[in-house]
């Protein structure tokens, strides 16, 4: 296995996701903003993170993956998870007695992907267990690149009220917030 390859299955980014690229982007007028965006994070002209949202299937974990990949091949630590799958390994090592050792590992690494942002269940503990991440991170100056079907003001509400304020009161400072539109390109 090649040595970049080796680097991206370290941070557990898909085989799928290995593949993407800024090239092989298809940029229009819904999706301009965006990929500048990501451009920028690519070039490490941005000290905040990204949160990229708008409609499934537009490009948005595409985008992610080409910036994902590129740090962490430019020697950036990474971590790439999908808030759902997060918050079950959260609840598994819970139950193995090892929450501290996942929860210092997305909370200490270099630069956190987090993918599909609000398509978890939000119950009481994932609602806490993401508002810890995040905090944690937000207090140790730590970068998120994001994505999600939902804007602000759906993350809220999505996060019920005041802890939803939070997180996306944190977010906000820590991340641009880019919106990204189109027909799904999986269909």
């Amino acid at each position: 296995m090649m040595k970049n390859e080796q680097l991206l299955e370290s941070c557990h980014i898909p085989a799928v996701l290995r593949q993407k690229g800024i090239k092989t982007f298809s940029v229009n007028q819904n999706n301009e903003n965006a990929y500048n965006a990501a451009c920028m994070q690519i070039r490490q002209e941005c000290q905040k993170g990204l949160i990229l949202y708008g409609p499934t299937g537009t490009g948005k974990t595409h985008l992610m993956a080409a910036v994902m990949n590129n740090n962490i091949i430019k020697g950036k630590v990474g971590i790439y998870a999908t808030v759902p799958e997060l918050m079950d390994n959260l609840r598994r090592s819970v139950k193995e007695g090892k929450l501290d050792e996942v929860q210092t590992a997305v909370e200490e690494c270099g630069i956190l992907f987090l993918d599909d942002i609000g398509t978890e269940t939000p119950s009481d503990f994932v609602i806490e267990e993401l508002f810890k991440i995040i905090n944690t991170r937000y207090l140790k100056d730590k970068k998120i690149i994001g994505t999600t079907n939902l804007n602000k003001a759906g993350l809220i509400e999505h996060y019920h009220g005041i802890t939803g304020d939070r997180i996306v009161s944190r977010l906000s400072e820590m991340c641009d917030f880019v919106e990204i539109n189109g027909d799904d390109y999986r269909e």
